[in-house]
C-alpha cells in the first residue's frame, strides 16, 4: 500500500467495511496514508442502538444476529501475536459478562457499546485534528445542514445544493430507511425514549455514562 501510494499521490484508499473493526486501525491507516488521510468516525446513542438491536424487531437482531456467540468467539483465540494482545483491553470486561449462565442482554450490548467506543476514543486521541472528525448520528438527522456543511469543510469538498437537498429531504420526510431500522426521522431515531423499558435504560446509562457523556448524550431525566 505504501508503494502504490508514494507511484500515485493521487490514489485514493477504499478499505473493505465488512472486515469489521477499522475505527480501531486508524493510527495504522493515518501511519501507511500519511497526511492526506480523512477519517469521519459517527457514534449512535447506545440507548437508541440497544433499543433498535433489542426491540425494534420480531425475533430480535440480538438473536437473529446470535451476538453472544460472536463475542465469545473474540476470545477463543486469546493469544498475543507478535507482541500485539488480540483484542483490545477494553473487551475484558464483556468476557465476565458472558461466562454468567443468563447474560442479560442490555447488560451485554451496553459493555459492547463501552468496549469498542471507548476502545476507538483510546487509540485515535493521538491522531492529528486535521485528519479524524468525530460525528454524532443524531446530529446528521437532526441538524443535517449544520452536520453536512462541518463534514464537506473537514474534507475539503463543497457542499453542492443538490446535496444538501438530498439530505434534507432523507431527514424530514420519512421516505428514506436504513436497514433493520426503518424510517428515518428525528421523531423515529428517539423511539427508545418511549418504548425501551425503563429499567434497561438505567442500566445502559450507569455502564455507559461516562463515554456518553464524552460524547455528548445526556442522561434521561428520572
Amino acid at each position: 500500500m505504501r508503494r502504490h501510494v508514494a507511484e500515485f499521490p493521487d490514489a485514493r484508499v477504499v478499505l473493505n467495511m465488512r472486515s469489521g473493526s477499522w475505527a480501531l486501525k486508524l493510527p495504522f491507516l493515518q501511519e501507511v496514508v500519511g497526511h492526506s488521510l480523512r477519517s469521519i468516525y459517527l457514534v449512535r446513542d447506545p440507548r437508541a442502538w440497544i433499543y433498535l438491536m433489542l426491540y425494534n424487531s420480531k425475533p430480535s437482531l440480538y438473536s437473529l444476529k446470535n451476538i453472544p456467540q460472536h463475542l465469545s468467539l473474540i476470545f477463543k483465540d486469546d493469544a498475543v501475536r507478535e507482541g500485539c494482545p488480540s483484542v483490545a483491553p477494553e473487551f475484558k470486561t464483556i468476557q465476565s459478562v458472558l461466562s454468567r449462565s443468563e447474560a442479560n442482554p442490555a447488560l451485554v450490548l451496553a459493555h459492547l457499546w463501552l468496549a469498542h467506543t471507548a476502545a476507538v476514543l483510546r487509540v485515535n486521541e493521538g491522531l492529528p485534528e486535521e485528519s479524524y472528525l468525530q460525528v454524532r448520528f443524531e446530529d446528521v438527522v437532526n441538524f443535517p445542514q449544520e452536520t453536512a456543511e462541518t463534514i464537506h469543510t473537514f474534507l475539503g469538498v463543497p457542499l453542492s445544493p443538490a446535496a444538501l437537498n438530498q439530505l434534507l429531504f432523507t431527514t424530514s420526510t420519512n421516505l428514506y430507511n436504513l436497514m433493520y431500522e426503518g424510517d428515518i426521522s428525528p421523531t423515529n431515531i428517539n423511539m427508545w425514549r418511549q418504548n425501551m423499558p425503563r429499567k434497561d435504560i438505567r442500566l445502559i446509562e450507569d455502564v455507559c455514562g461516562g463515554v456518553m457523556k464524552r460524547l455528548g448524550y445526556t442522561r434521561l431525566a428520572s
